[in-house]
């Protein structure tokens, strides 16, 4: 997961995604840039196919959701 505007402080513990009500595990953050940071998450093998909302939490806050498809 790409995405901006996460506090300098966010890590692994404290930056949490979800995809649906499914919270998931964050495995490493990765600065790309100034602004952007690549969010790893694990996702169960058992998670089922089909179209989900993805969220991500950080610092109180917390993304509006986007959609993908896990295949």
């Amino acid at each position: 997961i790409w995405i901006r505007g996460l506090p300098a402080n966010a890590d692994r513990n404290n930056v949490t995604a979800f995809l649906g009500s499914m919270e998931l595990d964050v495995d490493a953050l990765k600065v790309f840039d100034a602004e952007t940071v690549q969010v790893n998450a694990l996702l169960p093998e058992t998670f089922p196919a089909g179209k989900h909302s993805l969220k991500v939490s950080a610092g109180g806050c917390t993304s509006p959701p986007f959609p993908v498809e896990v295949v």
